[in-house]
């Protein structure tokens, strides 16, 4: 029983790893574009994604609160599992260190790479929870690591929505897709 409950917990941990990474790849590659186009015709998602967008920090912080929480979750039960069976605790971590690179990075991140906006919009309702949940710890790390980085202090320097080279790229895009 406690073997079975120990994959079940691993399981999710490695979804919610999944879930985690590939939202940070898809954030970081979403068409803005398209975004605020959707924004500007009011769909709820969308209007949700671009609030979040707004505070970067605190939406990064948060997605990779949530992806070494479920890694460590996933680690500790498995060397637990291990011990109690018995096994080589090396190989049993070896092994699920391979099992959350192949499933909680790099396929959840290439996925989202190339259906950002799609699986952005149609996991936000999943993902604005784990804010709410995660927010406390999101904040204690955010009031740490201020003072250190210097949060605020960096100053941005405004620049234009889209810049020459990247509306030269977008009709050069536009004329080979429509040819």
């Amino acid at each position: 029983m406690i073997f079975i409950l120990g994959f079940l917990i691993i399981a999710i941990c490695l979804g919610l790893a999944g879930f985690f990474s590939g939202c940070e790849m898809g954030f970081i590659s979403i068409n803005k574009i398209r975004l605020r186009h959707l924004v500007e015709k009011k769909y709820p998602r969308a209007v949700i994604v671009y609030e979040l967008l707004k505070d970067t920090t605190q939406l990064l912080a948060c997605l990779i609160v949530g992806i070494n929480v479920a890694i460590i979750t996933a680690s500790c039960v498995n060397t637990s599992l291990a011990h109690f069976n018995r096994m080589n605790i090396f190989w049993a971590e070896l092994i699920l260190t391979f099992i959350l690179l192949l499933f909680g990075e790099i396929i959840p991140k290439t996925l989202f790479r190339h259906h950002p906006t799609k699986l952005i919009l149609s996991l936000i309702y999943f993902l604005r929870p784990s804010f709410f949940l995660l927010s406390p710890v999101v904040n204690l790390i955010t009031k740490v690591t201020d003072p250190i980085i210097g949060h605020g202090k960096i100053k941005e320097t405004k620049s234009p929505f889209v810049t020459k080279e990247e509306l030269r790229l977008l009709i050069s895009e536009a004329e080979e897709a429509g040819s």
